[in-house]
């Protein structure tokens, strides 16, 4: 069980960073260094606001634990992610969806 919310969890994250990576390469943004910090030049540009830019920078370095260090998460702390975290991934796409009508 635990796998497969690893594998749930890594696989929205990076969807999110491939989202986030495609918007900076269309807008010609600055080009981040890491996965935290593509969110960072999204909030630096006003496409997502400073609060969910927090959220994502944390998802992205959870992320890079789930990979790296994988023997280190806890079933719980998935769990707390599934059931509380997981909302900022459909604030992403509402801020998304709401800068395209604002143009």
């Amino acid at each position: 069980m635990q796998e497969a919310k690893e594998n749930l969890i890594r696989k929205i994250v990076e969807a999110v960073i491939d989202v986030a990576s495609r918007i900076i390469a269309l807008e010609e943004f600055r080009r981040p260094d890491s996965y935290a910090e593509y969110f960072e030049v999204l909030q630096e540009e006003g496409v997502i606001t400073e609060n969910l830019s927090k959220s994502l920078i944390e998802m992205a370095q959870f992320r890079n634990l789930m990979i790296h260090q994988y023997h280190k998460i806890k079933l719980e702390e998935l769990d707390s992610i599934i059931d509380d975290d997981l909302e900022d991934i459909q604030e992403f796409i509402s801020q998304l969806i709401n800068l395209g009508k604002e143009e």
